[in-house]
Parts: structure tokens; C-alpha cells; sequence
């Protein structure tokens, strides 16, 4: 993760910003700069080695309906609700125990 979330922006901003002036431009230009540079070192450190699709991805799932389609999905996004709340011990959900 190369860049930063907001929330540290406006901290890093708030902090450093009475020492220098213009200090948000800074960050966000480092922001800018190092996105491509992570996804070019990514690259470098785990190399595709899967052949091109060519934009012609089979999908995984095999659906009769779209109805089906509707069911498997919200059945997918549930497990994944319940496998994030589950781990999630900061989270005042009802799944973190």
C-alpha cells in the first residue's frame, strides 16, 4: 500500500502545516507520484505469468436465471458480510465476538 487513506492526509496536513506552508500539495503529489510507482514495483516482484485474455474473461459461475444470478450473489456477498465481521474485532457488529 503505497498511498495514504485521507483521514491521514488531513492529519499529516494538520500537523506539518503550521511549519510548512503548502504542505497538502506536497503530500498529494507524493500520493500522485507513488500509485503508479507501486504498481510498477508489483509487477516487478510477482510477474503475470497467465496468458493474455484479450478481454474475454469465462466466468467461474454457471447461472440458469437471472434470479439464480441474484441468489448466489447475495449468498456470496453474506459469506464474505460474515467472514469480515468475524474478523473484525474492532467492530461493534453483532458478528465480532
Amino acid at each position: 500500500m503505497a498511498t495514504i487513506a485521507g483521514t491521514v492526509l488531513v492529519l499529516y496536513g494538520g500537523i506539518v502545516g503550521a511549519v510548512v506552508p503548502g504542505v497538502l500539495g506536497h503530500i498529494m503529489t507524493s500520493f500522485l507520484i507513488s500509485a503508479p510507482a507501486a504498481i510498477l514495483v508489483s509487477v516487478f516482484l510477482i510477474p503475470e505469468t497467465d496468458p493474455s485474455t484479450m478481454g474475454e474473461v469465462v466466468p467461474s459461475m454457471e447461472n440458469s436465471s437471472s434470479m439464480d444470478a441474484v441468489v448466489k450473489c447475495t449468498g456470496f456477498g453474506l459469506h464474505m458480510l460474515s467472514l469480515i465481521g468475524i474478523n473484525d474485532k474492532s467492530s461493534p457488529c453483532c458478528w465480532s465476538w
